[in-house]
């Protein structure tokens, strides 16, 4: 933090050489300090301990541009991004080694693995009735012991232990923690050179975008004054441009906000008087309103300003850079709030919205353009039998106090049954939607697609906001939370969340922490999540005709803006399909896209 203030005030002095080499020794310093966090079983300790580099970064980035080092500033810019996400699937990659396996087996203590268990049993306890709650927690003491006791004996009987236990779909993350390093593999962001390389492999231009302070004195709550934005193109050329956003009545933040609020005037009166202060920022829940699918749809929002405002500063920058052909991908990287704009729905002054000219993607960082890239590769060559997890409309959990049960949603449920039907295979419905039986099938499946209830909330107080609601059983309320996702090894090529939220969660400075970076962390390269509260009809229909155009363009992105351009073509409003955003790789083979029965 001293380092970080040093740096500032020689940046404001003009002492740039030396501005930029205390800085990189902050970042070091940083560096150095995280590594003793990485040891941690807690992500929320992990979150924490790099939210001070995330101050780093933006200063170093205007240091280096004012010296007219466009492509160090990059690097810098990713080095912000996704680091956790990034280590933690390099991580569970390496976790296949027999050789770290035992090594971790040493290094970890019995203590350690177990108590790791009993917090996660003793956080169901809570939700439980007073009886079922202490019957419970004497089992949990039992388990314990035993937990103790086999983990020195060997790691089969361990595993043994756990699939024989009644609590084993809470327990099931156990064999993947035994097997991953006690101490993450060191990953170094992409250089220039790598991220030329990405660029020419996905055969898409990548935009990524930075909001800076200029009076940033190590302070991760300031006001924004620029934004940066780099554009890096097929051909691995990088061009770079900046925004003066100083002018503004209305913070970059406040403006997506406004525009998140629709025709709310009291959600926009309180926009008005907020501050920039966004690094620890969620999206506000609301019990009665939460729904996936609610079945009130938002009022019409065609004619308010933001999305052209919005355009004029994201777009018409660097709007010479962008490609041509309308078949050509964009991907972007957005940086803070901008994880919440819906890039699709940007109008251009003709009102002519951004998914008319461009497929869209988006990613957390570039570097995880390659890591999915690779994941996806390596999905399709294990050939193995196609599976498909398709819920639609389980019985609902309660939430709230008093608990009061979410209601039902009959467009999910056609929504589920119509897809199931294009692959030829059958939705789990209702009262077979359990956590329990859920739990069991999502590590074997090459497609997810939950069409249900979504909650942003950290309603378990897991630690990590997001939940996605399935049918309660005698073991399980019914809460599938994204603490839960995370622990999970996922073989799926996409996974589609077509609930309220699930791109939302808390911004950080490694990215929104939530369901999204939860399934992206557990290993799926391509996931679709919605960024508002979408009606229940309108979205079973967007999501239907996605598969269907999947069947002629094996391009997640292209079939989705497909699906997008045929609501258009509708007058529906951008409410009913412009939430949707695809995070992923434009390179991907689509492995699903055979599996898909021919459309009448």
């Amino acid at each position: 933090s001293a380092l970080t203030l040093l740096g500032t005030a020689l940046w404001k002095s003009d002492r740039l050489t030396e501005a930029e080499e205390t800085f990189r020794q902050a970042m070091k310093a940083f560096e150095a300090s995280r590594q003793v966090e990485s040891n941690s079983e807690d992500e929320i300790a992990k979150i924490k301990s790099f939210q001070p580099q995330a101050s780093v970064s933006p200063n170093l980035q205007q240091v280096l541009i004012a010296q007219n080092k466009i492509e160090e500033a990059l690097e810098i810019a990713e080095w912000g991004r996704a680091r956790l996400t990034t280590e933690l699937l390099a991580r569970k990659s390496s976790s296949s080694s027999e050789q770290s396996s035992q090594q971790t087996v040493q290094n970890r203590t019995p203590q350690n693995y177990c108590q790791r268990q009993i917090q996660q049993l003793d956080r169901y306890s809570h939700s439980l009735p007073p009886e079922q709650a202490q019957q419970m927690t004497r089992q949990i003491e039992e388990f314990e012991q035993q937990c103790q006791q086999t983990y020195q004996t060997s790691q089969q009987q361990i595993q043994q232990q756990i699939e024989n236990s009644p609590y084993a779909p809470f327990l099931s993350s156990s064999v993947r923690i035994l097997s991953s390093p006690a101490k993450p593999p060191a990953i170094e962001p992409p250089k220039i050179d790598k991220i030329q390389q990405l660029a020419r492999e996905q055969q898409a231009t990548i935009v990524e975008y930075s909001i800076v302070s200029e009076n940033d004195f190590g302070k991760t709550n300031s006001q924004e004054d620029k934004l940066l934005i780099w554009v890096v193109q097929p051909t691995g050329t990088v061009t770079f441009r900046q925004v003066d956003l100083t002018p503004r009545n209305l913070t970059l933040t406040a403006l997506i906000d406004n525009w998140r609020c629709f025709d709310n005037e009291a959600c926009r009166a309180q926009n008005r008087q907020q501050t920039a202060a966004i690094s620890t920022r969620s999206v506000p829940f609301n019990q009665e309103t939460s729904d996936q699918h609610t079945s009130q749809v938002t009022p019409n929002v065609s004619n308010n300003h933001e999305p052209k405002e919005l355009h004029s500063l994201l777009i018409e920058p660097i709007a010479d850079l962008l490609p041509t052909d309308e078949n050509q991908e964009i991907i972007f990287i957005p940086h803070k709030s901008l994880f919440l704009v819906p890039f699709a729905a940007l109008q251009d002054s003709q009102g002519k919205y951004l998914i008319e000219k461009h497929p869209i993607l988006t990613a957390p960082a570039i570097e995880l353009l390659d890591l999915a890239a690779q994941k996806n590769q390596k999905l399709q060559q294990q050939n193995s039998t196609f599976k498909a997890t398709i819920i639609g409309n389980p019985i609902m959990p309660s939430t709230g106090e008093p608990p009061q049960q979410l209601r039902s949603l009959e467009d999910a449920e056609k929504e589920a049954q119509e897809i199931a039907q294009l692959f030829n295979t059958q939705p789990i419905l209702g009262s077979q939607a359990t956590k329990t039986s859920i739990l069991e099938t999502l590590p074997q499946a090459n497609l997810i697609h939950l069409a249900t209830h979504g909650v942003i909330d950290d309603i378990q107080g897991f630690g990590i906001p997001g939940a996605i609601a399935l049918a309660p059983d005698e073991r399980s309320d019914g809460w599938l939370t994204s603490s839960e996702i995370l622990d999970l090894d996922l073989k799926a090529e996409l996974a589609v969340l077509s609930a309220c939220d699930t791109g939302g969660g808390r911004i950080t400075g490694d990215g929104v922490i939530g369901l999204s970076r939860s399934f992206v962390s557990a290993g799926v390269p391509n996931l679709i999540v919605s960024l508002w509260k979408v009606p229940d009809r309108a979205t079973a229909d967007l999501m239907t005709a996605f598969y269907q155009n999947l069947r002629a363009e094996p391009s997640k992105a292209k079939a989705l803006r497909q699906a997008m351009l045929a609501a258009i073509a509708q007058d529906q409003d951008p409410v009913n399909w412009a939430a949707f955003s695809l995070i992923g790789s434009a390179s991907a083979e689509c492995g699903i896209c055979n599996e898909i029965v021919a459309i009448p």
